[in-house]
């Protein structure tokens, strides 16, 4: 109860800077720690379907404020032969992904380097 009354006596500037802060927090956590855990499984769920292919995704690392997406040991195995066991059929140790949001503007979706 202290706490809601010495927040209503603070001014404009104050409340704005906080609620501007706990956005910033909230965004970060939600960005590092809790779409990592989400999409991993969408993520190899999809492309397994789409290719009916095993695929396999160490980490899935995305920084919410620089816009980019590394993704860690990803490998796509061959389908299984009946003599053989699953070869790989594409590998990556690292791919790293880097949006470009000023591309939004022009109604575009690019990557940069």
């Amino acid at each position: 109860m202290f706490i809601i009354k010495k927040f209503k006596l603070l001014n404009k500037k104050s409340k704005v800077l906080r609620y501007m802060l706990a956005f910033i927090l909230f965004y970060a956590l939600v960005g590092f720690l809790l779409l990592p855990i989400i999409l991993k499984p969408i993520l190899i769920d999809s492309v397994s379907e789409k290719l009916s292919r095993k695929v396999q995704l160490q980490s899935l690392k995305i920084n919410p404020f620089t816009l980019s997406v590394t993704l860690n040991k990803f490998s796509i195995t061959g389908k299984q032969h009946s003599n053989k066991q699953d070869e790989r059929f594409f590998s990556l140790n690292q791919l790293f992904l880097n949006f470009n949001a000023l591309a939004l503007f022009n109604k575009t979706i690019a990557f940069d380097e």
